[in-house]
């Protein structure tokens, strides 16, 4: 297979552009008299399933014969939205059934037998015996209406799935392709290597504990003269970028000048980078070089707290 057969079979399988088009194709208008007898078919089960499924409590009474006479009512209609042509048809159920082919009553009914009980319920009990019916009279007849209403709307229904279908498709490969998008950034961007760092800070300003802010925070000093905090990666490695997030509900300004070094030995440092600037998120990258030590420092007499501080 090609690339661009691969191509389109994927676009396919996602858009079912094809399958889209031939179902549109195969939704026809039934005209008004059709599309009229087939909503009242509709209205028809619906009834019958709230008398069936109760929200709230009925009157006492023989539940059964009430569906039985509407589904005979819903066959009635379906019957008559599928009659062809725009002639008005019989208005006798045995009339209609009679023009009917018996293979696609049998279909609908769900098998010959499923068909032949559904006939005896609804012409072969007479009025004097209609309440006797039973539930399973019911069901055969409530079988015999759905499958009729269910092949009339089935192109319809089955339009209506190919495009959730298709909406389904171009959300998961959405998704695919943002978690590819995001695994790949991801590994263009490398591990944190601060998060396995051993953290050392200047000072600890002991009101931390009491300060629901300051714990978020991944550290805060007392007021003093250069504050610091140092990043210990525990071996010398590779870095390149470094992100620092500022505090952000309040005291920005105290997290600059900012000053980023690196050392290997804790005895010499090499500046990376300076913020003179506030800012919330700030990501400073430089050509890659090896160190073990990252320190942060403010080059003045003030508090230092960052939220976060990620190595890569």
């Amino acid at each position: 297979m090609t690339a661009r057969q691969m191509l389109s079979t994927a676009t396919e399988w996602v858009f079912r552009t094809a399958s889209v088009r031939a179902a549109r194709a195969g939704v026809v208008s039934l005209g008004t008299r059709r599309e009229r007898a087939l909503g009242q078919a509709r209205l028809l089960l619906e009834v019958a399933s709230r008398v069936k499924f109760p929200v709230e409590r009925l009157p006492k009474g023989r539940r059964p014969a009430v569906l039985v006479g509407l589904y005979r009512d819903a066959i009635t209609c379906a019957l008559a939205a599928q009659y062809p042509g725009d002639d008005s048809p019989p208005q006798d159920l045995g009339a209609l059934w009679a023009d009917c082919a018996p293979g696609e009553l049998a279909r609908a009914a769900g098998g010959t037998a499923a068909l032949d009980a559904a006939s005896r319920v609804l012409f072969e009990i007479p009025p004097s015996r209609s309440l006797d019916v039973s539930a399973q009279d019911a069901a055969a007849a409530g079988a015999l209406a759905k499958g009729l209403v269910g092949d009339l709307d089935a192109p319809h229904n089955r339009l209506d799935r190919l495009i959730a279908q298709r909406w389904l498709r171009i959300l998961l490969v959405a998704g695919v392709l943002l978690a590819v998008g995001f695994g790949a950034r991801r590994l263009t961007r490398g591990p944190d290597l601060a998060s396995s760092a051993t953290v050392r800070v200047s000072s600890s300003w002991a009101g931390c504990n009491s300060d629901p802010p300051c714990t978020a925070l991944l550290f805060h000093t007392d007021q003093e003269l250069n504050p610091w905090v140092e990043l210990d990666l525990g071996a010398p490695k590779m870095i390149k970028r470094i992100e620092i997030s500022n505090r952000t509900d309040c005291c920005s300004d105290r997290a600059v000048p900012l000053i980023v070094e690196s050392s290997t030995d804790r005895a010499n440092w090499t500046s990376l980078g300076q913020r003179d600037t506030e800012f919330q998120t700030w990501t400073l990258t430089f050509k890659p070089r090896l160190a073990r030590y990252v320190k942060l420092r403010v080059p003045r007499n003030t508090v230092f707290h960052l939220k976060d501080v990620s190595i890569r």
